[in-house]
């Protein structure tokens, strides 16, 4: 259902994002730059928190497929790239 309602709400046209914020709750207007660059830096230290705890699984476990959740992350961006070239391209 979660997958549902971000392919509709993808749809609606708005010259803004759109984001729910899990710490507070509430929904994120991302309407200029700043408010970009800020969710980009929550996000890096977020995938910073992910690095060094799967870096330290991986110490203890080398059987941990570090490679596959590496690419996992990878193709998600490549993902939203695509999908964001297809939309201007249907423009």
């Amino acid at each position: 259902m979660n997958m549902n309602f971000r392919a509709f709400a993808g749809r609606i046209q708005r010259p803004f994002g759109v984001r729910y914020n899990p710490y507070t709750q509430s929904i994120e207007v991302l309407s200029n730059s700043q408010k970009i660059a800020a969710l980009v830096s929550e996000l890096r230290g977020d995938l910073c928190i992910v690095s060094n705890a799967l870096r330290k699984i991986h110490e203890h476990d080398e059987t941990v497929d570090v490679e596959g959740i590496t690419s996992l992350l990878h193709s998600g961006i490549h993902l939203e790239e695509d999908s964001k070239n297809t939309h201007n391209q249907q423009q």
